[in-house]
């Protein structure tokens, strides 16, 4: 389906970056990666990028979206660390 588009790999894995981000907002990092990763995986070998690079910069993304309001469950985990840090 991909190879019918004919998109850059480049703008193939900014968007699936963009949807981690997005997702990263809203959900754990461990549920979102389980749901995604047997969809995206397939995609990132047929575009021949590597996967362990793919994998480090996914984790990067994940983590951004995890810091992200509206939700932002990193900022719940430093308020417990770290009580005397105000968060707003």
């Amino acid at each position: 389906m991909l190879f019918c588009i004919n998109l850059a790999a480049i703008v193939v894995v900014l968007c699936i970056l963009l949807l981690y981000f997005v997702l990263g907002m809203f959900m754990d990092a461990i549920v979102m990666l389980a749901g995604t990763v047997p969809v995206v995986f397939p995609i990132i070998q047929s575009l021949g990028i590597d996967p362990v690079r793919f994998g480090i910069i996914t984790v990067l993304t994940v983590e951004l979206g995890l810091i992200t309001p509206p939700v932002g469950m990193n900022a719940f985990v430093i308020k417990v660390m770290a009580p005397h840090v105000e968060l707003g």
